[in-house]
């Protein structure tokens, strides 16, 4: 198992969504459970320094797409599915948001994967993710596990506390065909 990879949205001032920071933070928490790591997936125009930041939040590597542009789905599908493949992660974490949406469900169809959506917890059982979705208007939970890697983990919004730990990630630019 690899790890973790979540998608961090920021705005145009480079100031990151708090959504995705409670991703990272909670995807870091349970790399850690998995004995595995977390890493960032970022596009556009950030800066080394707000990257090497998101490891405050618990991941040891971004992968940033500098020629990807911000705020279209289809250019971070071809950037999260690249590194998904290349770096063998098993899971996608998603801090939720219409985009988060949109790139996951890109995701899912490229690489065959299980989603599942509106999370509201995410569990380690027996070396593996199982997210936790409200169901029958929020009256029951339904436990998710995904029978094949990667499973793809759309959290619901404000799902995810943020966390830091003031460390630094590397940084690591891609290259990817759009």
């Amino acid at each position: 198992m690899a790890g973790i990879l979540v998608y961090a949205l920021h705005n145009d001032e480079g100031e990151f969504n708090k959504n995705s920071l409670g991703a990272l933070s909670e995807a870091s928490k349970l790399a850690g459970e998995l004995g595995t790591d977390a890493a960032a997936v970022v596009v556009g125009d950030v800066s080394d320094e707000a990257a090497a930041g998101l490891g405050a939040y618990g991941v040891k590597k971004v992968y940033r797409g500098k020629e990807a542009p911000e705020g279209l789905a289809q250019p971070l599908v071809d950037v999260m599915a690249k590194e998904m493949s290349d770096n063998d992660f098993s899971y996608a974490l998603f801090g939720g948001g219409l985009l988060g949406f949109e790139i996951a469900a890109g995701l899912t169809a490229r690489l065959n994967a299980g989603v599942t959506m509106e999370v509201t917890q995410v569990n380690v059982q027996d070396g593996k993710l199982v997210a936790e979705r409200p169901i029958l208007q929020d009256s029951q939970i339904a436990d998710v596990g995904y029978v094949e890697e990667p499973g793809i983990i759309i959290g619901r919004l404000n799902a995810f506390d943020e966390n830091e730990t003031g460390e630094t990630a590397e940084v690591e630019d891609v290259q990817v065909e759009l």
